[in-house]
């Protein structure tokens, strides 16, 4: 499937993908509140360099709210290549008790939250303690929005062969619990902030 239905994940403490070759969005939010009864389409490469294609129409739920996840503690994604996002910014708020983040070996992904228009509030991962991102070879950010961030209870951040990653946020990020970043060079000191750019505050990151 290219799509996993936020309906039916709702509800989970734990959620782990893994090997899902095909899919390419989560917590799907294209055509949410249309009554039109139709869905979105894209085009699925077959081989032979894009000669072979095949046009998916994905369905949409109608009259449904935006994804609820506020019961979900864990999530693991692994080795879905054609993954480029996991959330779109408006879901964050509901992320409320999430405590582990594990994205590993998925080739097309960008950005691990997804910006939209308009959206210009601080967040807050109220619970989340540990967050690894591992052989992303495409990332470029975990958000490349402005908004600020506040990590209370982050304590473990592991970033490891994610050769494009340019910044972490380019927002300003309050992580009082994180004293370094694990790399695949060993331990990154936070005195420099999570970018490697000088800050006046070693708390407050300009990411």
């Amino acid at each position: 499937m290219s799509v996993v239905s936020w309906s039916l994940c709702q509800y989970s403490r734990q959620i782990l993908i893994n090997e899902c070759e095909s899919l390419m969005e989560i917590f799907e939010t294209q055509g949410i509140n249309n009554n039109d009864g139709g869905g979105s389409s894209t085009n699925i490469d077959e081989g032979n360099n894009g000669t072979n294609t095949t046009t998916m129409v994905i369905p949409r739920v109608d009259n449904i709210n935006m994804p609820q996840l506020s019961i979900l503690e864990k999530l693991v994604i692994t080795f879905c290549n054609l993954l480029q996002h996991v959330f779109i910014f408006s879901t964050l708020e509901s992320l409320t008790h999430l405590k582990e983040l594990m994205l590993k070996e998925c080739e097309e992904k960008k950005v691990i939250v997804k910006k939209e228009n308009g959206q210009q509030r601080k967040v807050e991962f109220p619970c989340l303690k540990s967050l690894e991102l591992h052989n992303l070879p495409n990332l470029e950010g975990f958000f490349l929005g402005t908004n600020a961030f506040e990590w209370p209870l982050l304590e473990k951040v592991v970033i490891s062969k994610c050769p494009q990653m340019i910044v972490f946020t380019y927002g300003l990020s309050t992580t009082p619990k994180l004293k370094y970043i694990h790399t695949s060079l060993g331990k990154h000191s936070l005195e420099c902030g999570l970018n490697f750019h000088e800050t006046m505050n070693l708390h407050q990151v300009n990411l």
